[in-house]
């Protein structure tokens, strides 16, 4: 296997005393050096892709250096302990095959299921995964910490929902529905009617997924106070004139006010 890039140190490049001793022509042998044994048998070798050891010469033409020059910039990183020797005297870049062996072990861990340190072990605040996106969705949250039932109480849900007026996302409702549990199901079912004499009364009324959404829980309010707060505050804001007569009175007066302007 060949991967299409290397990892490339630039502090490392920059910082290590040693490579920075060697000539301008040095460095730059060494890293066309670095792109050579990154398609080397084995990776991070001096080789070509049948494993055999590249020569000097060879390595002139490959590089494009000047015939006889490449030995010497050789004997320069030789010198400044750049680069090692394997047993057979092939040269290699320690940090590469350090990486390579660091790719093949997480590899070969992959392929036995994982860490074995880590296997087994039961992450308690794990979930598991759903592909869908990434996104806060209320439908998986219950509210409390009572599990959720079973979603075969649907003819109470309809109940609701025509009682409710059909306001709303009939869909969405039904699956905020499901999320719910047993009690909180049947305090939707004690709060409706107490929530239809406020909306009466005047208040803005909330599509029925709002109000049953199992993260927001409206139903949990109490609306006997907020009918009462309601009423209270429509006594203060009635107008002085009845509704069917504001028409009337407002074209009269700007009817008089327009006289009095000609006259």
């Amino acid at each position: 296997m060949r991967l299409p890039h290397i990892k490339f140190y630039v502090r490392d490049w920059q910082s290590d005393s040693g490579l920075r001793s060697c000539s301008f022509a040095a460095r730059g042998l060494w890293i066309e050096m670095m792109c050579i044994m990154a398609q080397g048998n084995p990776y991070g070798h001096l080789t070509l892709s049948n494993g055999q050891p590249i020569a000097d010469d060879q390595l002139e033409r490959l590089t494009g250096g000047v015939k006889g020059e490449v030995k010497g910039l050789l004997k320069e990183l030789d010198d400044a302990d750049v680069y090692s020797k394997s047993d057979a005297g092939v040269v290699y870049s320690r940090r590469m095959v350090k990486d390579w062996k660091r790719i093949e072990d997480s590899r070969q861990t992959g392929k036995r299921g994982g860490n074995p340190a880590l296997k087994n072990v039961q992450n308690p605040e794990s979930r598991t995964q759903n592909p869908e996106p990434r996104i806060q969705n209320p439908l998986r949250l219950t509210g409390g910490d009572n599990p959720p039932v079973d979603s075969d109480d649907t003819e109470l849900f309809e109940t609701l929902w025509s009682a409710f007026g059909k306001y709303g996302k009939k869909s969405v409702a039904l699956k905020y529905w499901k999320r719910l549990t047993k009690i909180q199901r049947g305090s939707v079912q004690d709060a409706l009617p107490k929530y239809i004499k406020v909306v009466e009364a005047g208040r803005k009324k909330k599509q029925f997924e709002g109000w049953i959404n199992p993260v927001n829980k409206e139903w949990e309010q109490d609306w006997d106070k907020a009918l009462a707060e309601w009423e209270r505050s429509s006594v203060h804001s009635k107008p002085k004139f009845p509704p069917e007569k504001s028409s009337k009175r407002i074209f009269d007066e700007t009817e008089r006010k327009y006289r009095e302007a000609v006259s």
